[in-house]
């Protein structure tokens, strides 16, 4: 498929439903918008003067006497005042909650260096009992300007009375009083992990590999010991009976707030993945049947976490429990996407899988030449557990980063689809930062789309370099090989830490990413990472509105500004389609809009 002919065929979709001639009820409000520049993102991306919505759908867009016509004598103009409106923008991928929750009882700050975070641990140190746990959860190494982990050596100078660990999400490290009390110097470990990495002498230096949630397993003990005293042996190493748990109202608070945060950078769709049991009965105290009304500022289409590790008949009962709850896949509000699983661990840490050995890695801590990350679930087994959510008529994804781990889910993906049609479910892969060229024609041809983070490449992609160096790098978010071989991408942030923009631990401001989509530039080097991967200003705003709609199976009602489609938009304070590539990071929304109702105004 030729380039144009993609670019039209992912605007369309199946987006002629949707698209239908819209007259609303007579009893709706009918708002003109006009004087403005409109990028509707269809699928000829018409740039219109004049938008007409009657009721929370667009009634008409285009030339502002034929959009008046329509929108009739009585309708409430708005003017635009020359400004440049964007379709509601859509994150594919995020943890709202996760972000909402932390920082809750103590800020964390931001740490560039190694001697940052030792400040901050002994800052902690001082403010929390002996025998409490310290941590940071989701701090990447690839972030850190020393570019390399801390040593127990230097968590232990911190305090030895503190069992202090250090979290990248899959790896994490971990001083003598923690590697103690979970039974990793001479006893039994109390948790199960990948690897163990140990100096010559067999002891373990701290690091381990596939790791569980730290910071969860913690709050789950310390909740039940501070509800009935005590907790089952099993979680004994974890509590902290001084750790304060964050009250319900109080959660649900928070979670408000991040939505209104991701409304202030312009998204009016967000993906929440990786959500569990507890955290739906949250998004539904928020969710009051109708958006506007409660608390709830997004459309929230949600990811179910699955257990990789269970047996397929552990998986088969998890699945029909997670159908069995009751949510909505038809609704436009609030509804279940899909499931997501991990094939392996990350760049950012070091435990991503590849087809070659990352070398020796002062960065990673990596002294084996031949190791090449961890895979979490077997080629036979990914295609089973695809076909299981396939057949609950469901969106599989999983965390796939090395580029092993994405030819894996690839080609389970690819297998299904010779004996059963699947396409209609968006089979994703999630990440997907390495792809090898010689799988993309048959991504394409299958039907698999591929949500990937660009301000990645802004954040990392100086110690990635350092570490792969270019030619590495060659099958690093290759957006452009992807887009003209056909393969259906979308954007997300994969933001899960700190709620303001600004500050959050992976930047989810859309801008952001669209500026590092043009420019392939990353923060700390002038150099450009493979510029020949380029992307145009249309496909950056396609990515995160359109495509991203397509992605989540409402392209008929979401991702660009047509007659029939809900009434989602933006107002930018600069021209995106004309300013420098440079400036677009910068861009300011002025006003969000979702519904046909303003959700957030600067």
């Amino acid at each position: 498929m030729k380039r144009r002919e993609f670019l039209k065929a992912a605007s369309l979709g199946f987006a002629a439903a949707g698209a239908a001639a819209w007259a609303g009820d007579d009893s709706d409000e009918t708002l003109l918008l006009t004087g403005g520049k409109i990028i509707t993102s269809d699928p000829a991306f018409t740039v219109a003067p004049a938008m007409a919505i009657r009721g929370n759908r667009i009634l008409a867009v285009g030339a502002a006497d034929a959009v008046s016509a329509a929108a009739g004598k009585s309708a409430r103009v708005v003017d635009l005042e020359g400004k440049t409106v964007l379709p509601g923008l859509i994150d594919s991928h995020l943890h709202p909650i996760m972000a909402a929750d932390y920082e809750f009882d103590h800020s964390v700050p931001e740490i560039e260096t190694i001697g940052d975070l030792l400040a901050f641990f002994r800052k902690r140190a001082a403010e929390v009992p002996e025998g409490d746990w310290i941590g940071i959860d989701y701090m990447f190494v690839t972030r850190l300007r020393d570019r390399r982990y801390p040593t127990r050596v230097e968590l232990d100078a911190v305090s030895q009375a503190h069992p202090i660990y250090f979290n990248t999400g899959p790896d994490m490290v971990l001083n003598t009083a923690a590697l103690k009390r979970l039974g990793f110097l001479g006893g039994i470990p109390r948790i199960d992990v990948g690897r163990v990495e140990t100096a010559p002498d067999g002891t373990p230096t701290g690091l381990l590999r596939k790791v569980p949630a730290m910071s969860v397993l913690i709050t789950e003990a310390t909740a039940e010991y501070q509800k009935n005293g005590s907790v089952p042996p099993e979680k004994e190493p974890f509590v902290s009976p001084s750790l304060k748990i964050a009250a319900p109202a109080d959660r649900k608070a928070r979670l408000a707030r991040q939505l209104a945060c991701y409304n202030s950078v312009g998204f009016t769709t967000v993906s929440p993945r990786d959500e569990y049991d507890g955290d739906i009965e949250l998004w539904k105290s928020l969710y009051t049947g109708l958006l506007g009304t409660g608390s709830l500022t997004c459309r929230c289409p949600v990811m179910m976490n699955l257990d990789q590790g269970l047996p397929i008949e552990g998986i088969n009962a998890r699945l029909d429990e997670i159908v069995a709850r009751g949510l909505s896949r038809t609704s436009d509000e609030f509804w279940l996407q899909g499931i997501k699983f991990y094939m392996d661990g990350g760049m950012l840490t070091g435990s991503a899988r590849f087809l070659e050995p990352y070398g020796i890695s002062s960065v990673y801590g990596i002294t084996d030449p031949k190791y090449r990350g961890i895979l979490f679930i077997d080629a036979e087994k990914t295609a089973d557990l695809v076909r299981a959510v396939f057949d609950r008529g469901l969106q599989p994804t999983a965390h796939a980063v090395g580029d092993e781990a994405v030819k894996t889910l690839a080609e389970a993906y690819i297998a299904v689809a010779k004996e059963r049609p699947i396409a209609e479910f968006r089979p994703c892969l999630s990440h997907a930062n390495f792809v090898p060229f010689d799988l993309i024609p048959k991504i394409a041809e299958t039907g698999i789309a591929l949500d990937m983070q660009p301000a990645w490449l802004f954040m990392d992609g100086a110690t990635l370099l350092a570490h792969f160096g270019q030619d590495r790098l060659a099958h690093f978010q290759p957006y452009r090989t992807l887009i003209d071989a056909g393969v259906r991408i979308g954007g997300g942030s994969d933001h899960m830490l700190k709620m303001e923009p600004e500050r959050s631990s992976n930047l989810y401001s859309p801008f952001l990413a669209i500026e590092t989509m043009l420019t392939r530039r990353a923060r700390w080097t002038d150099e450009a990472i493979h510029p020949e991967q380029r992307v145009t200003r249309e496909e950056t705003i396609r990515f995160y509105t359109n495509w991203n709609a397509w992605l989540l199976n409402r392209e008929n009602v979401l991702g660009s500004l047509e007659p029939g489609k809900y009434a989602d938009f933006i107002l930018l304070d600069r021209d995106i389609l004309a300013c420098p590539a440079e400036s677009i990071a910068q861009t300011a929304v002025l006003e969000t809009w979702l519904d046909g109702k303003p959700v957030w105004q600067r």
